[in-house]
Order: structure tokens, then sequence, then C-alpha cells
């Protein structure tokens, strides 16, 4: 049998996550189906179980996957203002949403989920992104731009918060307030009301 390389276990992975994304955006996490998911990625029944426990790891990689790309695709210069470099975060969380819509209904409402190991397991799938967030913070604490007297990861929570519940309006109001393109100044902007050094 031949051997399977790392390069086709890492686009397998991708083809399920990208999948998974589709098939719980569809039906939501109880009603998704791992078979479905399988077949969606062009992939044989139950090829989810080589890489994912179960259809809850799978959602939850998803949203890492998810959070990931965010960090990695924003067009942020390090050099930049705080605020700038906060807008191309927030700008690209809201693009990955933008071209998966119906999957970003379904993590919003497990984002709100009020049970702590749901909501556990949610800030930790977005924690490439929430850990991003806490380093510009951090940097715009040392370069005079932010406020100390509160930590970087509670002001990044602050941060994330805002930005979920903008989208969940963009959502509940039907894309009339706020559009996803006011979303990232709109975020931004009520944070650093409270945020920035005056």
């Amino acid at each position: 049998m031949p051997r399977v390389t790392q390069e086709t276990q890492a686009q397998t992975r991708e083809k399920l996550l990208y999948a998974a994304a589709d098939e719980f955006a569809q039906h939501g996490l109880i009603g998704a189906n791992i078979n479905r998911i399988s077949l969606g990625a062009g992939l044989a029944k139950g090829t989810v179980y080589n890489y994912f426990d179960s259809k809850e790891e799978l959602f939850y990689a998803v949203v890492e996957e998810a959070c990931r790309l965010a960090v990695s695709e924003a067009k942020e210069d390090p050099q930049g203002s705080t605020r700038e470099r906060l807008l191309a975060l927030i700008a690209s969380d809201i693009a990955w949403f933008e071209r998966h819509p119906a999957f970003a209904r379904v993590f919003l409402r497990e984002s709100l989920d009020p049970d702590p190991e749901a909501h556990a397991r949610v800030m930790a799938a977005a924690s490439p992104f929430v850990m991003r967030v806490v380093q510009v913070l951090e940097e715009g604490v040392a370069r005079g731009e932010i406020i100390s007297t509160r930590p970087a990861p509670v002001l990044a929570m602050t941060l994330v918060g805002l930005d979920t519940l903008a989208l969940f309006q963009h959502v509940a109001s039907n894309g009339a307030w706020p559009t996803l393109e006011e979303i990232p100044e709109f975020v931004v902007g009520q944070f650093l009301d409270g945020a920035a050094v005056r």
C-alpha cells in the first residue's frame, strides 16, 4: 500500500474543513452528518475520522482555520498605527465570513452559546486571532497608543466581542446595519473610544 505523504494529508484535511464548513452551514452543528462531509470533500465515507475524533472537534477545527486565515491574510503593516493594524485584522476576519456567510451564521450561534464548555472550545479555536490582537495591543501599549490599566488579553476579548456582536447584528438585521464594510471601522472606533490614550 502506498504511503500517504504529509502534503496529501494536509490537502485532505483542508478539503474536509471546507466540506465541513458547507455542511455545518446547511445543517448546523447538531444536524451535520459526518458521511456527507466526507463525500462532500470527494472522499470515502468515514474519512473524517482519520483526521478528527468527532463532529464537534471538526467544527472547532473549522473555526480555528477561519481564525488562522483571518490572521495570515490580514493586510497588516507592522509599522502602522495600532488603529490601522486592528482595522486590518477585523477587515480580514470579516472577509473570511463574507466568503462563507452560511457558516458565519452557524459560528455566531455557537459562539453565543451560554454553555461554559462550548464557549471555552470556541475561544480555544479562536485563539490564533485573539492572540494576534493581544500582540497588536501589547505593542500599542509599548508605543503609548493604548492604555495600560487593563491587561491586553482583556482588551482583546473586548474587541473580539464587539466584532462578534457587530456580525450578529449584521445577520439579525439582514445586512441592513451594520454592513460588512462598516464593521471594521465601527468595531475599532467603538473600542478605541474606550482604550486609546488621550
